[in-house]
C-alpha cells in the first residue's frame, strides 16, 4: 500500500512539472483559424459516383501489391517479406517456400485458375 502511494505521488509531481502552452482566448483562436479558398472552378469533379463493379481484374495487375508477409506467417515463419528470405534461422525454408509459391502463382496466372472481382 505504501509503495502505491509513493508511485502516485511521483506521478502527480511529474504531471505537475509538465509545461503547458497557454490556451488562446476564443477571439484569438478564431482569428488564427485555417482559411481555405474553395473556388468551385478549382475543385475536381469525379469521373463517376457510387459503386463500380470490377469483373475481370488481371492477377498480373494486382501482383505487385501482394504482401507476402502474411503468407509466411501462415506457415509459421515469422518475419517481414522480403527480409525473411535472408533470415538466419528461417531463410532457407522461406526461400524454398517462396519458390514453390511463385511456381504455383505462375500456374494460376497463366491458366487463369482464379477470377478476381471487386466492387
Amino acid at each position: 500500500m505504501h509503495r502505491n502511494r509513493t508511485d502516485q505521488e511521483r506521478l502527480r509531481e511529474q504531471h505537475a512539472a509538465v509545461r503547458r502552452r497557454p490556451l488562446l482566448t476564443w477571439d484569438a483562436a478564431k482569428a488564427n483559424r485555417l482559411r481555405l479558398d474553395w473556388r468551385p472552378d478549382v475543385i475536381a469533379t469525379p469521373a463517376f459516383t457510387g459503386a463500380r463493379e470490377l469483373t475481370d481484374v488481371r492477377i498480373e495487375d494486382v501482383a505487385p501489391f501482394i504482401d507476402w508477409t502474411f503468407f509466411f506467417a501462415a506457415w509459421e515463419l515469422k518475419g517481414r517479406f522480403p527480409a525473411i528470405l535472408d533470415h538466419p534461422q528461417y531463410g532457407t525454408a522461406a526461400r524454398e517456400l517462396y519458390e514453390h509459391a511463385q511456381t504455383l502463382f505462375t500456374e494460376i496466372t497463366e491458366q487463369r485458375l482464379l477470377q478476381l472481382r471487386g466492387v
